[in-house]
């Protein structure tokens, strides 16, 4: 790995030491769940300093404190994310109303960046290969609020076959060899071979021609990855080139960024001049990790896919149809009724008008009601593995909203709230039951504990005891 850094013209007395240097944290601020000015007037004690080039990305140093810790954190009010990992999504430039496709989407960084600049609206489908990674990709797409998703756990080499000239954008943040990642897990030095950036920069090849087959004629395709090979950066895209040479790779212009070129030729190979156009990110140059980022347009008036082939390299057992798996009740009578006596118990138990409810696409699973947008709740795909947010879990006699739905939808929150103190606040995000002082017009049953104006999540009153519902994978320990 040295020798290769040599050739790339790093001096390793300066690189190595940057490489394996902690940069400094970083949160992006969730405008889904609160205003910008207001999230960062509740962290003003952590100093947090713009990085220049998003307006939502900020620099800081918690001392001793550990940003996942904070209660903005838990709120999702903010994503603890390196700086560089937020510069594909800011060159993607998603807007709201559109489809757009995330390929590679766990553990969900750049997809709920995604969503966030979408305004939560349209459609973001979020695919991921692996099926293990997807808990993690939904948890965060619950805790910062995010409804316009479908998840998807399906090889991303079928989307080109299956829906071709499709996405207004996609993003296709690479699995690579992770060598800009080191400081965060040396775990990448064990596993790290020049074979292995040969079987990745394969695959990557894959991925790329199935990208910018389901890119719409005049789209946009963000390909990212986080390690320094040119044989997965400016050859993967060069690949692209030789079979598309009229796609076109756009220069990179971000306010507070000095970024390095793309390098144009390796080991003898001379690369498409395009590629110069890469933004490149070097971690002794910049305070982030390392990261390469390429800008690619798909003009109008390209062709279309033919359906009979299967641009990826994919068997046909694995593609993907474009017949989904119903999701829906087929008594859609019942399902109705179950959504409309669910919204009716929650607008008289929290003051929530079910009237608000009627902007989404609405739709149950067993004894649960969720919602998302109506682009994403009439897709078909295969391999959906959910669609949206779970607003909440019918029982016999009471229903209960979920603490996601709760913190998104708590300005609406009208009745049964239970103001707690910061030491009250601790202990309810830890999952106790406590004692509390609760307003003389709330009754027993479920409701809506508060803290600054913020919702918290949802909790069973008893006669003066609130017992949290905050689930167990959310709870914070102090």
């Amino acid at each position: 790995m040295l020798a290769r850094f040599q050739e790339m013209g790093f001096d390793l007395d300066e690189f190595v030491p940057a490489l394996l240097s902690a940069p400094t944290s970083c949160f992006r601020i969730n405008t889904l769940k609160g205003l910008r000015q207001d999230v960062l007037n509740s962290l003003s004690d952590l100093k947090p300093e713009p990085v220049g080039w998003n307006d939502l990305v900020y620099r800081t140093d918690p001392g001793e404190r550990k940003l996942g810790k904070l209660a903005e954190h838990f709120l999702g009010l903010i994503y603890v994310q390196d700086s560089s990992s937020t510069i594909p999504v800011t060159v993607l430039d998603p807007q709201p109303g559109e489809e757009i496709l995330d390929m590679a989407a766990a553990p969900g960084s750049k997809t709920t960046q995604i969503a966030v600049a979408m305004d939560n609206q349209g459609l973001l489908v979020a695919n991921e290969v692996s099926a293990k990674r997807i808990a993690a990709l939904t948890g965060n797409l619950d805790r910062t609020g995010v409804i316009n998703t479908v998840v998807v756990n399906q090889p991303g080499q079928v989307y080109g076959y299956i829906l071709p000239d499709h996405f207004d954008r996609i993003l296709l943040d690479a699995p690579c060899s992770s060598e800009g990642t080191l400081s965060r897990n040396l775990r990448g030095l064990e596993i790290w071979s020049e074979k292995s950036i040969e079987r990745l920069s394969r695959l990557q090849r894959k991925l790329i021609l199935s990208s910018y087959y389901a890119l719409k004629p005049g789209g946009i395709m963000v390909y990212s990855t986080c390690t320094f090979a040119p044989e997965e950066n400016e050859g993967t895209v060069s690949y692209l080139l030789d079979k598309f040479p009229d796609a076109i790779v756009d220069p990179i212009r971000l306010e507070g960024l000095d970024a390095n070129h793309g390098f144009t030729r390796w080991r003898g190979v001379t690369f498409h001049p395009s590629v110069r156009n890469f933004l490149r990110l070097f971690p002794h140059q910049h305070d982030g990790e390392g990261f390469c980022v390429a800008k690619i347009r798909k003009p109008a008036g390209t062709f279309q896919v033919n359906p009979k082939q299967s641009p990826g390299g994919v068997s046909r057992n694995k593609r993907g149809s474009r017949k989904g798996k119903a999701q829906e009740p087929q008594d859609k009578k019942a399902e109705r009724e179950m959504i409309e006596k669910t919204l009716i118990s929650i607008e008289e138990r929290f003051g929530i008008p079910a009237e608000f409810y009627k902007q989404f696409y609405l739709f149950t699973r067993k004894n649960d009601v969720w919602c998302t947008t109506r682009e994403a709740g009439q897709i078909q795909l295969s391999h959906v593995t959910r669609r949206g947010l779970r607003i909440a879990r019918t029982f016999e006699h009471s229903v209960r909203m979920t603490t996601n739905a709760v913190q998104l939808f708590g300005h609406l929150v009208t009745c049964n709230r239970v103001g707690l103190n910061e030491h009250e606040m601790q202990r309810f995000l830890a999952g106790e039951t406590q004692k509390v002082k609760p307003p003389l017009d709330v009754s027993d049953g479920f409701v809506v504990a508060f803290n600054s104006g913020y919702a918290l999540g949802v909790g069973l009153l008893k006669q003066g005891n609130l017992k949290s519902q905050v689930p167990r994978s959310r709870r914070v320990i102090a």
